[in-house]
């Protein structure tokens, strides 16, 4: 899969006259504990610097729910149930105790920053919110940060939505439908079984399904993403643009331009 080194060099060297055009204030509100570095450029841009401490944070009288919803920067961590309960853990600096909403409503667990935020750059937040329940059944993530599905889940049906440039990582999905959509230059990783799957790509993205047997198997790629993937049965496959598909397995592949590894 694609290195983001180019990528993370690109950002420092365009951090930096940001920084040095800059002011740095501390907000202090009675308590080291609500501290805020607050760094204002000349442009009048706001970032917020998260402490080294971290705060740990258990929510309770949440409402049932089988999607998760990231709008922003947030690192996620789900792990299925088997004793049929559900914790959400927050972690985040301990001078950002305010900086997300975490609701239950409509059968979504949505994970966003407070209005307080909204406007302000936010540096190591140290923002992660570890999920434990029973069902799962979408992902949706606007924005960045890593979300882990760790150990077994299984879900009928698992719908996994990347908007931006975010990280999916599962290593033992078990699905009778799946469907990965990617827009942007997010990447998914991908392990286990599924009776259907259908990945897809609007932009540079990357789907690393080949360690995802699948029986059928659907993939289409619009810009310069690469998909690799493996179907037994039959594979559907599209390019439009100058994106890569390769696959493994022995299945009856429709589309051109496509590699078997």
């Amino acid at each position: 899969m694609k290195s983001r080194n180019i990528i993370a060099s690109i950002m420092l060297l365009t951090a930096i006259p940001l920084l040095v055009n800059c002011q740095i204030r501390v907000e202090n509100k009675g308590t080291s504990n609500d501290r805020r570095i607050i760094v204002e450029s000349l442009f009048g841009t706001k970032r917020v610097v998260g402490s080294e401490k971290t705060c740990t944070t258990k929510l309770s009288d949440l409402n049932s729910f089988e999607s998760i919803r990231i709008d922003g920067c947030a690192d996620i961590e789900f792990q299925q149930s088997t004793d049929g309960k559900t914790e959400v853990t927050v972690i985040v600096a301990e001078n950002l105790t305010d900086l997300v909403d975490i609701t239950s409503e409509h059968g979504t667990l949505r994970v966003s920053y407070t209005e307080k935020y909204n406007k302000i750059s936010i540096i190591n937040s140290q923002l992660k919110i570890i999920v434990s329940n029973p069902h799962l059944s979408r992902v949706i993530i606007n924005g960045s940060g890593d979300v882990l599905l760790k150990g077994n889940v299984h879900s009928k049906e698992l719908a996994l939505n990347i908007n931006g440039s975010s990280d999916i990582n599962a290593n033992a999905l078990s699905c009778e439908q799946l469907e990965v959509t990617i827009n942007g230059s997010g990447e998914a990783n991908l392990a286990g079984k599924a009776d259907n799957a259908m990945l897809i790509i609007n932009g540079s993205g990357d789907i690393d399904a080949e360690n995802l047997l699948c029986k059928k198997a659907k993939a289409y790629i619009t810009g310069s993403g690469d998909i690799d993937c493996y179907a037994t049965e039959t594979l559907d496959a599209k390019v439009t643009g100058s994106g890569e598909i390769s696959y493994r397995g022995d299945a009856k592949v429709t589309g051109k331009n496509i590699t078997r590894k």
